[in-house]
């Protein structure tokens, strides 16, 4: 299942930017990602990684794996960011 909650374009699996900042970094991390995993549930930053309607420990693996963010191409670091592109599901 593939989901861009945020509807930046970048599917939740591979958008780690969480603030929308252009960075995966600790702001982000500490001021959307944290809330959410803290509340369980996606406030609309695109926290619930996998997209299973509930932000737990399984989106807190996905997220460390592209924390400190690649650095680019894209908002949310990892290579296979951006849309439609094979590695990476987006709606």
């Amino acid at each position: 299942m593939s989901c861009d909650t945020d509807q930046d374009g970048f599917g939740n699996v591979c958008d780690g930017d969480s603030n929308q900042d252009l960075a995966v970094d600790g702001s982000g991390f500490a001021n959307c990602f944290r809330v959410d995993l803290i509340a369980g549930v996606d406030g609309g930053t695109g926290a619930d990684m996998n997209c299973d309607t509930v932000v737990d420990g399984a989106d807190f693996t996905i997220f460390r794996g592209i924390f400190p963010g690649a650095g680019a191409p894209g908002p949310s670091g990892p290579a296979c960011a951006g849309p439609r592109v094979n590695g990476c599901p987006n709606p």
